[in-house]
């Protein structure tokens, strides 16, 4: 407030976010207008696919950019992609082969479905029927999908073949969320919740695809493996005014993950401790190798206005 008491002093800010690649040739800015964000690299890493909002109609919709050339196209013109940015879960998943796209949208009675896509335009996307939330779409080697299907109050992973047929569940304790996939499709990531050890309520397994005993990750952190599949990503949440980095561990042998003790990683503190460890400067997206990955920058502008008391 002004000392005459005539004014008071406020500050108004606008928010947005870009994203950004690291390569051979440092860190380049790959958005240039609207807000881009939850990046995705291809398989053979040639093109970056991303959430993208601007222009008037102010929905989320699929864009992808060839890193060559820097050609960017809108893979779903006018469909809405469902995403809840910065917290957002796995909105859209693409195929090993690129040739198809998953993602998720909400009804008007608030249900979120999950849809397929041709990345090629040549066909229309087709909802895939559901009576509860389906989201976090991520497809296995062979294409069928994978996901986090609602069932009475919780959570379970399930799969199907992309067309919508053959639906089974995959692991019959309930989770929180699903995070990731091996790219060999061996090793379903989930986040669940553990009531009878208190002070690690949460924790994060990696479940076989198939039969066989989970492996404990971590106490809560958010894992996914790089797109050459040698490394295995690791990301902890800090206090906002921290920059919290991605631990990569390489995997050992055929099993597709790393050395890990069997009570998991408790976290930052262990991986200074490995020298295996490569450390990435802040949370990524996706990561093709250590030398080459993606990220979202969250870009805040303010001003100061003087607001008069009449």
């Amino acid at each position: 407030m002004a000392p005459d008491g005539t004014s008071f002093l406020t500050s108004v800010g606008t928010q947005y976010w870009t994203t950004w690649i690291h390569d051979a040739n440092g860190d380049h800015q790959m958005s240039s207008e609207g807000d881009a964000f939850c990046t995705t690299f291809s398989t053979d890493g040639k093109k970056l696919f991303y959430l993208k909002r601007a222009g008037q109609n102010d929905i989320v919709e699929l864009w992808s950019t060839e890193l060559a050339s820097g050609r960017s196209d809108r893979v779903l013109p006018g469909y809405r992609v469902d995403s809840t940015f910065p917290d957002y879960y796995a909105s859209y998943a693409v195929t090993q082969d690129g040739e198809r796209i998953a993602f998720v949208q909400r009804d008007g009675k608030g249900t979120v479905h999950l849809w397929i896509a041709s990345t090629g335009h040549r066909t229309s996307p087709q909802q895939l029927p559901s009576v509860e939330n389906e989201d976090s779409p991520m497809f296995l080697p062979n294409g069928d999908l994978v996901y986090r299907a609602g069932e009475g109050g919780k959570n379970y992973i399930y799969t199907r073949h992309p067309d919508g047929s053959g639906r089974k569940k995959l692991l019959e304790q309930a989770i929180l969320d699903l995070t990731a996939v091996s790219p060999d499709g061996r090793w379903l990531v989930v986040l669940q919740k553990d009531d009878a050890d208190k002070d690690h309520p949460y924790r994060t397994l990696a479940y076989p695809n198939r039969e066989g005993t989970p492996v404990m990750m971590c106490a809560l952190c958010i894992v996914n493996w790089t797109v050459d599949g040698k490394y295995l990503a690791f990301q902890y949440e800090l206090p906002r005014n921290q920059q919290a980095p991605t631990y990569l561990l390489p995997v050992v042998g055929k099993r597709a993950l790393p050395e890990l003790p069997p009570e998991g990683l408790r976290g930052p503190e262990d991986f200074r401790k490995s020298n295996r460890v490569i450390i990435l400067p802040g949370e990524v997206d996706s990561v093709v190798d250590p030398g080459k990955y993606s990220y979202t920058i969250t870009n805040i502008r303010r001003n100061i206005y003087r607001i008069p008391i009449s």
